[in-house]
């Protein structure tokens, strides 16, 4: 039987050594026992990466191989299927790229067969080519490349769940050894990382149900915490359905709780960066990095000088935005004194030498934040035509251009992020990265979530340079100790 895992002596890789700068140290939490037993993890797509990194550091500590459950949507839910499988840190980095790079490719297709499979199957891609990846990996660990995950529980004695969206119900469901003893595993697997409009639902059933289509589970619900929470899942005995369905208990009721109670031994991996803010979730996860001193640098990548640009620019039009209420003051007071008697009309040329002149008291930063310019005679010219082509410019004119310039300023104020959609891939991942909604689940479990900061990396399908992926195991490492220190004051 195939190993199907790489240890730390068979990779060349030196990146989960505590000597690689920008790593925290471990030896405060050595020799530890921590109250973990169950992993979730969120669906992100490429910055899955910084899993490793998180994963690494619950090796090095000796709490991995106590984990009894593992849970987790989309490209989560390989991650989870994996480190259930038994495979190590290495072997995990290593199939995260192998699959990534699948799926940065698989939207290449000839254009009829591309519509052909869109109108009749939902869908361009089969999943077939991830079946049989995932397949192997899997035969090569349990010669089963169907392996159920009741058969998963028996040999490992590990618990797997895999969040799907069932789309005729309307509703996420949970595949376990306990709700679905008999589906091979990467079967539920494929349906959790299928992309809308990229992969094809699956159709399937489970027990006596008709058909359903079967989709992305991170639709209604990326973030799985809860997943282990209550008795949905637990294989305790006098934890099924019947025993705690009552003559007098009301069914609706009954399914709503059935995740009601917190489970003290779970804990969740989710992602954030400064373009998908959770608000004051966010700034708590980044507190915990920075009082661990844990801030890791920006790699000159394309990714990061990309990065740092927006954020260059970003800052500037901040600054334009907080000077835009003086410099328009300053404008209303002009125009007051430049207008014609009786009239709501003003004179270009007036108007440009009032704002461009010797004896203008516009600064740069004025002009810019009113127009959009520099403070240059013949782009003032040239812009106030485009408002009016006649001697005279009405101030009512003038004013509402203002407008819709301040109006942009606003936007960009607001900072959000800006999704790059050049292909098929990146147009379903950013309608699936607005579906995503995970604030409130991550304010509610704040406490026993690892908040890993991806920085530069704000894409759920991107390609990244080898910097870039060192850059996420590193977060990855450094958001897990950093959790984990805060869990020892606890």
């Amino acid at each position: 039987m195939g190993s199907g895992q790489s240890t730390d002596s068979q990779s060349t890789d030196n990146s989960g050594s505590e000597s690689n700068p920008g790593l925290l140290l471990l030896s405060d939490l050595m020799n530890e026992q921590y109250p973990i037993e169950n992993l979730v993890f969120e669906g992100c797509g490429t910055k899955a990466l910084a899993y490793v990194g998180a994963i690494k550091v619950l090796e090095k500590i000796d709490a991995l191989p106590k984990i009894k459950r593992f849970a987790g949507v989309g490209t989560g839910a390989v991650v989870a299927c994996l480190l259930a499988a038994g495979f190590d840190c290495y072997a995990l980095r290593d199939s995260l790229k192998q699959h990534l790079e699948n799926v940065l490719t698989a939207n290449h297709y000839n254009k009829k067969g591309q519509v052909n499979e869109l109108l009749n199957k939902f869908g361009w891609n089969s999943g077939n080519k991830f079946l049989d990846w995932l397949g192997t990996l899997l035969k090569e660990k349990y010669e089963d490349a169907d392996i159920t995950f009741r058969e998963l529980y028996e040999k490992t004695g590990k618990e797997l769940c895999i969040v799907v969206l069932n789309l005729n119900r309307r509703r996420e469901e949970y595949f376990h050894c306990k709700t679905t003893p008999t589906t091979a595993i990467r079967r539920a697997v494929e349906m959790s990382i299928s992309i809308p409009g990229l992969f094809q639902p699956f159709q399937f059933n489970t027990g006596k149900s008709r058909k359903n289509y079967y989709l992305d589970g991170g639709i209604l619900c990326n973030y799985p915490i809860h997943c282990f929470d209550g008795w949905w899942l637990s294989m305790e005995p006098g934890k099924k359905v019947p025993h705690k369905y009552q003559p007098t208990s009301d069914l609706k009721t009954l399914i709503r709780e059935r995740f009601s109670s917190y489970n003290s031994k779970t804990i969740g991996f989710a992602l954030f960066d400064d373009s998908h803010s959770h608000g004051e979730v966010d700034i708590e996860m980044k507190l915990r990095l920075h009082q661990n001193k844990a801030v890791v640098p920006i790699p000159t990548t394309k990714l990061g000088r990309k990065y740092k640009a927006d954020v260059e620019n970003e800052d500037k039009l901040k600054d334009l935005f907080k000077s835009l209420p003086e410099a328009t003051k300053k404008l209303e007071a002009a125009l007051l004194k430049i207008k014609k008697s009786d009239s709501n009309l003003v004179s270009v040329v007036q108007l440009v030498k009032t704002l461009t002149g010797k004896e203008s008291n516009f600064t740069q930063t004025d002009i810019e934040a009113l127009f959009g310019i520099e403070k240059n005679e013949d782009q003032c010219s040239k812009l106030l035509k485009n408002v009016s082509t006649k001697e005279m410019i009405a101030i009512i004119d003038l004013l509402y251009f203002l407008d819709q310039t301040s109006r942009f300023l606003y936007k960009s104020n607001k900072r959000t992020s800006r999704t790059e959609v050049t292909n098929i891939l990146s147009f379903w991942s950013a309608i699936n990265g607005v579906a995503h909604g995970n604030g409130k689940l991550l304010k509610d479990n704040l406490k026993r979530t690892v908040g890993i900061y991806t920085g530069h990396v704000t894409g759920n399908y991107v390609k990244l340079e080898e910097a870039d992926e060192t850059y996420l195991f590193q977060q990855g490492w450094n958001s897990t100790v950093a959790f984990l220190r805060q869990l020892q004051k606890q």
